[in-house]
Protein backbone atom coordinates (compact mmCIF):
# COMPACT_ATOMS: atom_id res chain seq x y z
CA UNK A 1 0.00 0.00 0.00
CA UNK A 2 2.56 2.18 0.75
CA UNK A 3 4.18 2.10 -2.93
CA UNK A 4 0.86 2.74 -4.20
CA UNK A 5 0.49 5.93 -2.85
CA UNK A 6 4.06 6.92 -3.34
CA UNK A 7 3.88 5.62 -7.33
CA UNK A 8 0.17 7.80 -7.19
CA UNK A 9 1.91 10.91 -5.26
CA UNK A 10 4.75 10.72 -8.19
CA UNK A 11 2.27 11.13 -10.82
CA UNK A 12 0.16 13.92 -9.19
CA UNK A 13 3.36 15.74 -8.40
CA UNK A 14 4.82 15.71 -12.39
CA UNK A 15 1.68 16.12 -13.60
CA UNK A 16 1.31 19.42 -11.72
CA UNK A 17 4.87 20.57 -12.42
CA UNK A 18 4.32 19.87 -16.24
CA UNK A 19 1.31 22.37 -16.26
CA UNK A 20 3.64 24.95 -14.32
CA UNK A 21 6.11 24.79 -17.04
CA UNK A 22 3.49 24.75 -19.89
CA UNK A 23 1.62 27.92 -18.53
CA UNK A 24 5.00 29.50 -18.20
CA UNK A 25 5.75 29.09 -21.69
CA UNK A 26 2.18 29.95 -22.70
CA UNK A 27 2.77 33.28 -20.33
CA UNK A 28 6.39 33.99 -22.44
CA UNK A 29 5.20 33.49 -25.88
CA UNK A 30 2.21 36.16 -25.02
CA UNK A 31 4.58 38.22 -23.87
CA UNK A 32 6.96 38.19 -26.66
CA UNK A 33 3.36 38.85 -29.36
CA UNK A 34 2.57 41.60 -26.97
CA UNK A 35 5.95 43.41 -27.74
CA UNK A 36 6.03 42.92 -31.07
CA UNK A 37 2.21 45.16 -31.35
CA UNK A 38 4.13 47.24 -29.27
CA UNK A 39 7.12 47.73 -32.27
CA UNK A 40 4.69 47.55 -34.59
CA UNK A 41 2.23 50.52 -33.41
CA UNK A 42 -0.42 47.86 -33.52
CA UNK A 43 -2.63 49.13 -30.71
CA UNK A 44 -5.75 47.04 -31.54
CA UNK A 45 -4.01 44.01 -31.17
CA UNK A 46 -2.36 45.06 -27.88
CA UNK A 47 -5.64 45.71 -26.46
CA UNK A 48 -6.86 42.44 -27.53
CA UNK A 49 -3.91 40.14 -26.57
CA UNK A 50 -4.62 42.38 -22.69
CA UNK A 51 -7.08 42.09 -19.89
CA UNK A 52 -9.94 44.17 -19.65
CA UNK A 53 -8.66 45.00 -16.06
CA UNK A 54 -5.22 46.30 -17.50
CA UNK A 55 -3.13 49.02 -15.56
CA UNK A 56 0.08 50.21 -16.15
CA UNK A 57 2.08 51.96 -14.27
CA UNK A 58 3.90 54.36 -16.54
CA UNK A 59 5.55 58.01 -15.45
CA UNK A 60 4.34 57.79 -12.21
CA UNK A 61 0.83 57.52 -13.08
CA UNK A 62 -1.49 54.79 -13.38
CA UNK A 63 -3.05 54.27 -16.02
CA UNK A 64 -5.88 52.11 -18.13
CA UNK A 65 -5.64 50.79 -21.55
CA UNK A 66 -7.42 53.86 -22.77
CA UNK A 67 -4.40 56.08 -21.42
CA UNK A 68 -2.10 53.77 -22.38
CA UNK A 69 -3.45 54.32 -26.14
CA UNK A 70 -3.64 58.12 -26.16
CA UNK A 71 -0.25 58.28 -24.98
CA UNK A 72 0.61 55.27 -27.54
CA UNK A 73 -0.83 57.41 -30.61
CA UNK A 74 0.42 60.80 -29.39
CA UNK A 75 3.89 59.49 -29.06
CA UNK A 76 3.49 57.84 -32.56
CA UNK A 77 2.43 61.23 -34.24
CA UNK A 78 4.98 63.00 -32.43
CA UNK A 79 7.26 60.21 -34.15
CA UNK A 80 6.04 60.70 -37.49
CA UNK A 81 6.27 64.29 -37.40
CA UNK A 82 9.99 64.59 -36.44
CA UNK A 83 10.70 61.61 -39.15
Amino acid sequence: MKYKLLIFTFFISMNVFSQEKNDSSKIVQLLKEDYKTLASWDIEKHKGLCTDDYTLIEKGEIWNMEKEADNYMAERITLTLIS
